[in-house]
């Protein structure tokens, strides 16, 4: 992450009468201009009003005109009549794109394309004359890629302009101390006489992509633990995530081990994994759950990694759970993308195309299968390569199958600043904020499979759930927009450094305890009755999440009409009361502007056809 200053001021522009200044109602207090109700900070730069929205699927010749509007955060366009046809935070751009050029010919040949990091895109056409899409394509280069050019990200901006305006002594973030490790710690028993709160990593040298504290066994000493930091990679050690109160299994997590071509072997990493079993004296051997495919795990011992083999270790099982890396998840969200973009055709054989439920399904049976071992009694230890993606996948998915307090709103904040955030998920790489490396092949969406895994749990398990779906949704966008710190940042070290605490909100906080992020149905568990979820992840129960993939879509509005006066005359014939269910909206439009599909709409279902846009 680019260095945090003060530096870039930001102001309007004005080119050939074209783009102009509008500059009514700028400031730091929530103005309104061109029917934006601007955030603290925010700015607007830019106001272009010859530019048209072409329909996405069209031939490009029908166009809608209206009004551009470019802030320092946002992107939005307004049709004539002032109706948002796009608004959308620029952190969520993935990047921006010329379409023809002066010499194009055709109707609406010249203009921009914005692509989103959520799979939206949006064609807009400029006039050709005096490059009127010049200034608006730099401008956006600048703004949506803030890191690249050496400026802030918004947040930053977003948090002393609300400073500013109100004080320090009146500016508060409770959403930071969401999570406080030994707290969840003492929640889970620890330290007790088989854990140790262990604080070798305090200045973040010892491992500095994991958290300052973390819990080993009390059995070993530091210089044991040193040892085995050595032995895993990146100095991800054995870490405990949770501890079961019936059978005293215990969720661990670390990286692949160093053994490498040779076979190499660690006596203090082998004594680790010997403690695993101590600290559960029913079972005799501890389950390695290695979620990579074993072919790459072999491939590894090539660059000195590898995996436990059953000679080095006698006291566990080894199994393969066959996740893919992160390579293989971008370009089959990529697929999603480019399936959620088309009329629909072929819908069935292209949700199958993707293989992205086939991913989905992959890391629900593994998080299910740890589970199954922790309530059997049997301890685990969950790795991947590195323990940063594939890793945080099963261990949060797991605990949330196995503790309803991380089926809450608060615990399921504290899960993700547990087994994301404070273990070392490398959101700065994996979502590049404020990057305009579309390319960049450390690019992955791990963590938006995870959101994608707990809302098909959620289908099966609808009364499980404190949160809503409107929160996993706002929890996405969150992840993208740059508007607060959460997502910051490759590890703990790194935001300690850049102080996000004080210089940025807390997605936290503005999720907080409002009603939309609830779910109604909510059912928590009652006195005696068990708090396991049993979750079947067979592919019949799974369906591409179209309130999220497909919430991009656009049909035109005659067709929309036709199908609501179909359900007009149906509810004609079978009620005869339909005079209060007519809208001009259209179906499926929540007044939040999300797409609704049905509850079991199943993996096959067509996919909605409206626009929706981000709800900033």
């Amino acid at each position: 992450m680019a260095a945090v200053d003060d530096t870039e001021k930001l102001t309007s522009d004005t080119v050939d009468g074209t783009v102009e200044a509008d500059v009514a109602g700028m400031g730091v207090s929530g103005g309104v201009i061109n029917g934006i109700r601007l955030l603290e900070g925010e700015l607007l730069v830019v106001t272009d009003r010859e530019a048209a929205f072409i329909p996405p699927g069209t031939d490009g010749t029908a166009s809608t005109p209206g009004t551009m509007s470019i802030t320092n955060y946002r992107f939005a366009f307004q049709d004539m009549d002032g109706h948002f046809i796009v608004n959308l935070p620029l952190g969520c751009l993935h990047k921006v794109e010329k379409i023809g050029g002066m010499t194009s010919s055709g109707e609406n040949a010249y203009g921009l394309e914005i692509h989103s990091k959520d799979g939206r895109k949006y064609r807009f056409a400029h006039p050709q004359v005096n490059h009127s899409r010049k200034p608006i394509f730099e401008k956006l280069q600048t703004l949506a890629f803030p890191v690249t050019a050496g400026n802030q990200l918004f947040a930053f901006v977003h948090h002393k302009a609300v400073v500013s305006a109100k004080g320090q002594d009146s500016v508060r973030s409770p959403g930071w101390q969401v999570y406080n490790f030994e707290s969840e710690m003492a929640r889970q028993g620890v330290p007790n006489e088989a854990w140790k709160i262990c604080r070798l990593n305090q200045d973040y040298n010892f491992a500095p992509s994991y958290p300052a504290l973390f819990a080993a066994p009390a059995s070993l000493s530091d210089e044991d633990i040193t040892k085995v930091a050595a032995f895993r990679s990146k100095a991800r050690l054995p870490a405990l995530s949770w501890i079961s109160p019936r059978t005293n299994a215990t969720i661990t997590r670390c990286a692949q081990p160093r053994v490498g071509m040779l076979g190499k072997r660690s006596e203090a990493d082998e004594d680790y994994i010997t403690s695993l079993v101590k600290c559960t004296p029913s079972q005799a051997k501890v389950q390695i759950i290695d979620a990579r495919p074993r072919v790459n795990a072999v491939a590894n011992q090539a660059k000195g990694l590898g995996y436990e083999s059953a000679t080095s270790y006698p006291m566990a099982s080894l199994t393969f759970l066959n996740i893919q890396n992160i390579h293989v998840m971008r370009d089959s969200l990529k697929k999603v993308k480019e399936l959620c973009a088309t009329s629909g055709e072929n819908w069935h054989a292209g949700v199958d195309a993707t293989k992205w439920l086939k991913h989905v399904q992959l890391v629900l049976y593994g998080a299910t299968r740890v589970a199954r071992y922790i309530e059997n009694g049997t301890s685990t230890l969950v790795h991947c390569s590195d323990g940063w993606d594939r890793t945080a996948q099963l261990t949060a998915l797991a605990m949330l199958f196995l503790d309803p307090y991380y089926r809450t709103v608060a615990g399921f904040e504290l899960l993700i600043e547990k087994e994301w955030l404070s273990f070392g998920h490398k959101f700065n790489q994996r979502i590049g904020h404020g990057s305009a490396k579309a390319d960049d092949e450390q690019r992955s969406p791990i963590f938006l499979q995870f959101i994608d895994c707990v809302w098909q749990v959620s289908q099966q398990h609808p009364c499980a759930f404190e949160f809503s779906e409107a929160m996993l949704l706002e929890i996405l966008d969150g992840l993208y927009s740059c508007r607060f710190g959460t997502f910051f940042c490759n590890h703990e070290a790194k935001r300690q450094e850049e102080r996000l605490a004080t210089s940025t909100f807390s997605l936290w906080d503005h999720i907080g305890d409002k009603l939309e992020y609830r779910n109604p149905l909510y059912a928590a568990p009652a006195p005696g009755e068990s708090v396991i979820l049993e979750y079947d992840p067979s592919m019949k129960h799974l369906a591409l999440w179209h309130n999220y993939y497909a919430r991009g879509r656009w049909v035109q509005r005659e067709v929309a009409a036709d199908r609501l006066a179909e359900l007009d005359a149906l509810l004609a014939n079978t009620s005869g009361a339909t005079e209060d269910m007519a809208s001009d909206d259209a179906p499926g439009v929540t007044s939040k502007g999300q797409a609704g599909t049905p509850e079991n709409s199943s993996a096959t279902a067509h996919p909605p056809e409206y626009l929706v846009t981000s709800d900033v």
